[in-house]
């Protein structure tokens, strides 16, 4: 888990974790990387993530448009949207989970139908 990502990860960032974002998979380890907003993850990042977890905040996503796929960005404003609302509406922890990964889509779904059964 790398918790403020921005303190582990830049444009610089060390090879082994770029090693490491590479090959998760092939070693069953799973990356966290927390920060406070999407300005403090580096855009490679995104490359490499399968889901990310939304909460309730008022950044600004514009300024990572160019960073990130269209239909990600457009996910991630809709979701600002809804999380705001639910918030508002009383539930403070409320969150969203997007995902990046369409290979794992199918699966990601499948999850999804288990946990609601």
């Amino acid at each position: 888990m790398l918790d403020d990502a921005l303190a582990y990860l830049d444009q610089q960032t060390p090879q082994m974790l770029q090693y490491l974002y590479i090959r998760r998979r092939q070693f069953g380890i799973d990356v966290y990387i927390v920060a406070h907003g999407l300005r403090q993850v580096p855009p490679k990042c995104f490359t490499f993530a399968s889901f990310l977890v939304l909460f309730n905040t008022t950044e600004n996503f514009t300024n990572r448009k160019k960073d990130v796929q269209p239909e990600l960005y457009e996910k991630v404003c809709k979701a600002q949207k809804r999380i705001s609302k639910k918030v508002r509406l009383g539930d403070p922890f409320y969150h969203d989970i997007i995902l990046i990964d369409t290979q794992i889509e199918g699966l990601h779904i499948q999850q999804r139908l288990q946990k609601n059964e």
